[in-house]
C-alpha cells in the first residue's frame, strides 16, 4: 500500500496557535508560509508583538535597575496569583 493512500491531506499540515487556540494557523512541514484556519489574526498579531516586547524588556532589565524592579514586581504578582503549589 502506498503512503499516499494511508494519509489524508489534513495529516500533512502542522497546526499552530499563538493565543491558546483562539486563532489557528496551519502550514506544511518545513514551510514558513502560514494559512489562517480560524480566528482573529489581528488579535494573534497583537499577542505576538506583546510577547516580543516582553522579551526585549527582559533583556533590558540587566542594564536598567528601574525596569528590573518593575519586572520583578510583575513576576511576584503573577506567581502569587496564578502559580498555586
Amino acid at each position: 500500500m502506498a503512503l499516499n493512500n494511508c494519509m489524508s491531506d489534513k495529516d500533512l499540515w502542522i497546526y499552530e496557535s499563538p493565543d491558546g487556540g483562539e486563532t489557528v494557523y496551519r502550514r506544511l512541514p518545513g514551510g514558513l508560509q502560514r494559512e489562517l484556519v480560524s480566528g482573529d489574526p489581528d488579535k494573534a498579531n497583537r499577542l505576538l508583538e506583546r510577547k516580543l516586547l516582553w522579551s526585549k524588556m527582559v533583556s533590558r532589565c540587566q542594564d536598567d535597575p528601574d525596569l528590573k524592579q518593575l519586572m520583578d514586581a510583575a513576576e511576584v504578582y503573577y506567581r502569587l496569583k496564578y502559580e498555586k503549589n
